[in-house]
């Protein structure tokens, strides 16, 4: 006979591999059934998304061994337009959204960013220097001084 538990969230009683496992709790699974638990998850998430995205940030910052943002969560809130903060692409135009940025050395917030901006701030090392480097190689590079030595 198969073990059964009533989940608080929906009321209906489930085997016990429809839980998620909990070893705090007597029965070794947790309260909510994994359907009420995952529904309960995504309205946290949408609901604390600009406190979320401050704790993956320092959660990742401390995991790489970088500073971690020290902005509030308000502030970040705040600064978010739903924008890019460089190239103005709209959020809904990437499928993981926007990215928090900040300072790796200092952990000053700077923005939001799509994640084109953000890795491409990342693999320049966040070296103003070099990025405008690349930007004077992009503005006067003539394609077809290329083509024609090609």
């Amino acid at each position: 006979m198969q073990m059964k538990q009533e989940c608080c969230i929906c009321g209906k009683e489930k085997s016990l591999d429809k839980f998620y496992r909990d070893n705090g709790r007597v029965s070794g699974v947790s309260s909510r059934c994994i359907k009420c638990s995952n529904e309960a998850t995504k309205v946290w998430m949408k609901e604390n998304r600009f406190k979320r995205a401050l704790y993956m940030s320092v959660n990742t910052a401390n995991k790489k061994g970088f500073a971690p943002c020290n902005a509030s969560v308000s502030a970040i809130k705040n600064a978010f337009n739903g924008k890019c903060h460089i190239c103005g692409a709209n959020e809904g135009d990437h499928k993981r959204g926007l990215h928090l940025d900040h300072c790796h050395r200092t952990g000053k917030f700077r923005g939001w960013l799509c994640s084109k901006c953000n890795q491409g701030l990342g693999l320049f090392g966040e070296n103003v220097e070099t990025m405008e480097k690349a930007t004077e190689y992009i503005k006067h590079i003539d394609i077809q001084d290329i083509e024609k030595k090609g």
